[in-house]
């Protein structure tokens, strides 16, 4: 069991509580999911439970916790890694060796196990993970989910009762997010661990999660309890548990089979959507002209053919979304336009002029991109700075108040004057792509702009993307969250392979894809609702028309705020 009492930790650099009066239990056995939003202290709360922090952290602590019995504050990081794994959100972070086997050795080696014991450990840890086809792999040559699970492996290795996890999907696709929740899963069931994960994707949880833990940030203090009882009192909730809310109806859907029951229920099931075939164009007919063009690009890396003949155009005032599994040659397609791999065939232009011998820092100008780690970006001692940096390097001049303008729009102005490095990752990347964005260039790439980002980020994250398309930006944005994906995009690509093998209108080309379906189009099949908003629009007026029924009392009352329709049961 993990206890808090009355425990409140605050950094050395902050001056407000980072958490503050925790007071609960999560029972042994459970599946916890911790969320908030982005620098809620959802990793600090994970840190807290095996001694990471204040340890390697340092900070003011009162009040106590207990994790199996110790207290990780006295036992320390080395003692709590006995009895708690932790899986850190980027698993390379943790890797030191190069071939699986050696990793999870050198796990046991610096435990102090006995030689002839370690081969068998190994052995029986990755048959119980299912990657014992793994054993002799070079790390580097692993996919993202295969990463996940290997580091997932090395903790387990020491077989601790408790398994933490600081959002081990949000860097992995659909596919491969599943794998790796239904791997947790079972080796919750097999080994009866308890588990502790933070994810800002509820949805993909909340249907086997015990315990929810809940960070309105801001120093107040966490909510924990039942799932729906939290959600309850949850401002930002999953689309379904959100429409579940408007319509007041109880126990709370939290599977998509509860959703569709639901809407059995209440007579909603067939709702039809009158604006279903209404979709953005794919090309602004006023500007034929592409603003970029890559004709038969290709990339190699030895005997690897990481993109392979990709012809694309982008276009101002639209935003692109690229969409495939892990390894299937986005990130390498994102580098190649700024130049940062060679090219092994084909050409890319800007503007109709060949950015052949072109480098990487005058394609710079007009080219922004984000990378998928935010720290490569981040150099300067404050948020501020780093923003001013970039306005210096690209021969502008320093405008402090444009630079605290677009903090402001990316939620991050209260950061201004603290070092990068020490915020969120979701915080980080929006920082990261403020120092892209204050020059705003012709091209927008953004690689995994979401990750970390809680949904109100997400939202404020696509409005923005918005405003800069409006103004006539070309955009491509690489995701692999399809939800985001459907509120922002006008087209949507989709890459298996090094190849682009869909081009079209988002819905379609979710349709002939192999993705996973947002909750939305699999609450409502062949509806083509992108938005929560689309549905309570077309359920409201479904219905106004309803007949009144005597068998399901219910009444309708338009409220202002948001003047959203509430069916009361």
């Amino acid at each position: 069991m993990i206890q808090f009492h009355n425990l409140s930790f605050k950094y050395h650099s902050h001056q407000r509580w980072v958490i503050r009066q925790a007071n609960f239990a999560i029972p042994s056995g459970s599946f916890c999911l911790i969320c908030g939003s982005s620098g809620s202290g959802k990793s600090t709360l994970l840190r807290l439970m095996n001694g990471l922090v204040p340890h390697f952290s340092g900070g003011i602590l009162e009040g106590e916790i207990e994790v199996e019995g110790l207290n990780p504050v006295q036992a320390g990081p080395g003692k709590m890694s006995q009895k708690v794994g932790f899986v850190f959100q980027d698993p390379e972070t943790q890797f030191l060796l190069d071939c699986v086997e050696d990793e999870i050795a050198f796990n046991l080696e610096n435990a102090a196990m006995p030689a002839a014991q370690i081969a068998q450990r190994i052995t029986d840890t990755l048959q119980a993970l299912g990657i014992a086809h793994l054993r002799r792999r070079k790390l580097e040559s692993l996919s993202g989910g295969e990463k996940q699970k290997v580091a997932i492996a090395t903790v387990l290795s020491l077989a601790p009762t408790i398994l933490i996890l600081d959002e081990p999907t949000s860097q992995l696709d659909g596919q491969s997010a599943e794998e790796v929740l239904s791997l947790i899963q079972n080796l919750a069931r097999q080994r009866r661990l308890t588990i502790v994960m933070a994810e800002h994707r509820l949805d993909r949880l909340l249907h086997f999660t015990d315990w929810l833990v809940y960070l309105p940030g801001h120093g107040e203090p966490l909510l924990a309890g039942e799932p729906r009882r939290i959600l309850n009192q949850m401002d930002t909730v999953p689309p379904m548990v959100q429409l579940g809310k408007w319509l007041g109806y109880q126990p709370l859907p939290l599977s998509v089979s509860e959703g569709r029951q639901m809407l059995c229920n209440l007579g909603l099931d067939k709702v039809y959507n009158n604006n279903r075939s209404a979709q953005s164009p794919l090309v602004n007919a006023d500007v034929p002209m592409p603003v970029l063009s890559l004709e038969n690009v290709s990339v190699r890396f030895g005997n690897t053919q990481a993109v392979s003949q990709v012809n694309l155009q982008l276009y101002a005032s639209q935003i692109a979304c690229l969409m495939g599994v892990n390894g299937a040659g986005k990130t390498s397609l994102l580098r190649a336009i700024l130049g940062l791999v060679a090219l092994s065939e084909g050409c890319i232009r800007l503007l109709s002029e060949d950015l052949r011998g072109v480098p990487t820092w005058k394609r710079s100008r007009l080219i922004g991109y984000l990378p998928q780690d935010p720290n490569a970006l981040l150099y300067s001692e404050t948020v501020l700075e780093e923003l001013l940096l970039t306005l210096r390097n690209h021969g502008y001049p320093e405008d402090i108040d444009k630079a605290l303008g677009l903090l402001e729009r990316l939620g991050v102005s209260a950061h201004a004057e603290r070092y990068p490095r020490d915020l969120s990752v979701g915080e980080r990347q929006r920082v990261a792509l403020g120092a892209i964005l204050i020059t705003q260039p012709l091209v927008l790439l953004l690689d995994e702009p979401t990750r970390g980002l809680d949904e109100k980020a997400k939202t404020n994250l696509a409005q923005l993307l918005r405003s800069f398309a409006k103004q006539g930006m070309s955009i491509l944005v690489v995701t692999h969250d399809v939800e985001f994906m459907l509120t922002l995009a006008d087209r949507l690509l989709i890459m298996e392979k090094g190849r682009i093998i869909q081009d079209g209108s988002p819905l379609a080309a979710l349709r002939q894809s192999n993705l996973p379906p947002a909750q939305l189009l699999q609450l409502f099949p062949d509806q083509e609702f992108r938005t929560l908003d689309e549905v309570w629009q077309t359920m409201g007026e479904a219905l106004s028309r309803m007949p009144d029924r005597s068998d399901r009392p219910a009444s309708l009352a338009c409220h202002s705020d948001g003047n959203r329709l509430l069916l009361q049961e």
